[in-house]
């Protein structure tokens, strides 16, 4: 069960390690918890399971729930490397893949991996392979993630063309 009551404003910034206690330290609009595994953070409250939010992706797990309206919190990025096409060195557990988030600069998570290689059509990003990204108008295919300006990371004499501040697709 979860207690939802007032309690003084914290002063422990979003994602920074707190002790769960109540109240707790954390600043306005966030929740100490470990539900992003391992020590307790203050993760910033979401409203949408699956969506993004900020610095991260909204969970699926509800903290609060009152009458139709549920609180679930934002859980960070997993800070994986998109760019590497082996997966044991993505930074992601066995049989997921690293993907660039739509929105945020750099911010990237595990999902499971697609099957979908070099220049294959896919319908999004998760349809390809580790080090891969659904992109198109119209007739969708996988691109080789590169970091960005970094030609080095694209295959013969493709260049990396820019995704976002910090990740690109080669062409």
């Amino acid at each position: 069960t979860t207690t939802v009551a007032c309690a003084e404003a914290g002063f422990t910034a979003q994602y920074a390690g707190c002790e769960p206690s109540f109240p707790d330290t954390c600043e306005v609009g966030s929740l100490c918890s470990n539900q992003a595994g391992g020590a307790h953070r203050c993760l910033p409250f979401c409203s949408a399971p699956g969506t993004f939010c900020q610095g991260g992706r909204c969970g699926e797990q509800s903290v609060a729930t009152q009458g139709s309206l549920s609180a679930y919190l934002c859980l960070p990025a997993d800070n994986c490397n998109p760019v590497t096409s082996d997966p044991a060195s993505s930074g992601c557990p066995t049989n997921q893949g690293c993907y660039v988030a739509s929105v945020g600069a750099g911010l990237t998570f595990c999902e499971p991996e697609g099957t979908a290689g070099a220049d294959e059509v896919c319908v999004d990003d998760f349809d390809c392979v580790q080090g891969y990204a659904c992109f198109g108008g119209g007739p969708m295919f996988c691109k080789k993630v590169c970091n960005k300006d970094n030609d080095g990371d694209c295959p013969g004499s493709q260049t990396c063309g820019p995704l976002n501040n910090v990740y690109g697709l080669c062409f």
